[in-house]
């Protein structure tokens, strides 16, 4: 489970969308707790996991590196693409005051472009209500308020429109399954080559150790080229662990659009606001709001999800 959890960490991250706060929830929901059970991972340990190259098969010793015997938890490929990720975000900065409203900060007027905010108001009642309205911030904006319930709705038909049934699910998953099947017997010639790669890449470790014992070359020289051809061990041992997935990892995404798209219809009756956003964030882009209507232009597949069932594409 926590193999899972920490992967799950890694590719969610990878994709850009989460920060560490969001990531910190996420991982608890995964399974993946502190010292103490019930609490979650500190964010500090979080940015740290996501640094260390242990989790794809390697480790540091004293300024050295090694090749560890421990199973890869994820690829190098991933682990680079979280510290591309990293580096273009900097040092992250923390959003205050906006936990209440779980729309704000998403969307953006289709009028003007200024961000989309959002406020509570107390009837005379004194029932609460929130709504969202654009900022027009040092703009002439003509766009109206929209109720968090109304907004809520209407992403609601959205998730419904995208949704597939249990006979739709059934009818995907069996063609799945035979397209994995077929792809998963296929040939696997070419790995050859990259097996004799492998075998190169330990015969010039062997020279290299031999150059250091025999003094050749300095502490400094040895860790630099020993680390380069693990590196280049390691992205080797993963193309032949991983040739001809490529297919299988686009089946992967279709397989996962599939049972994603069956809980559609259940996220719609949800009540939990958070979990609506999350699943507008995997679904669509460029979110606005005009006319007191959302707009969300669909990703693929979810665009031809929503297409079978007659939906516009809903951004102009």
């Amino acid at each position: 489970m926590r193999a899972e959890a920490v992967r799950n960490v890694f590719e969610a991250y990878a994709t850009g969308k989460y920060c560490f706060e969001e990531l910190q929830k996420l991982s608890f929901s995964w399974g993946l707790a502190g010292q103490r059970k019930n609490k979650a991972v500190a964010i500090s340990k979080i940015q740290s996991m996501l640094k260390n190259p242990f989790y794809y098969g390697l480790f540091i010793f004293k300024g050295e590196t090694y090749q560890g015997t421990h199973e890869p938890i994820i690829t190098k490929q991933l682990f680079e693409k979280c510290q591309r990720v990293m580096r273009e975000r900097g040092k992250p900065q923390k959003q205050k005051g906006l936990r209440p409203f779980v729309f704000r900060g998403l969307f953006k007027c289709g009028e003007c472009g200024r961000q989309i905010t959002a406020e509570t108001k107390v009837k005379p009642s004194g029932k609460t209500y929130t709504y969202y309205r654009c900022t027009k911030k040092n703009r002439v904006c003509r766009q109206k308020y929209i109720g968090e319930k109304d907004l809520t709705h209407q992403l609601d038909k959205l998730f419904q429109k995208v949704a597939l049934s249990e006979t739709e699910k059934d009818y995907f998953l069996a063609q799945w399954e035979k397209d994995y099947k077929e792809i998963s017997t296929a040939g696997n010639a070419c790995a050859q080559n990259l097996k004799s790669d492998l075998r190169n890449i330990e015969i010039k470790l062997n020279r290299l150790l031999d150059a250091y014992i025999d003094q050749a070359i300095n502490r400094a020289e040895y860790t630099a080229k020993k680390q380069k051809l693990l590196n280049h061990k390691i992205e080797i041992g993963e193309e032949i662990e991983n040739f001809g997935r490529k297919r299988l990892d686009r089946l992967g995404l279709f397989k996962d659009w599939i049972l994603d798209a069956n809980k559609a219809k259940f996220i719609s009756e949800s009540k939990e606001l958070a979990g609506k956003r999350n699943f507008l964030i995997k679904i669509g882009s460029d979110f606005r709001i005009l006319g007191q209507k959302p707009l969300i232009s669909l990703q693929s597949p979810w665009d031809f999800s929503a297409a079978k069932c007659g939906f516009p594409e809903m951004s102009e």
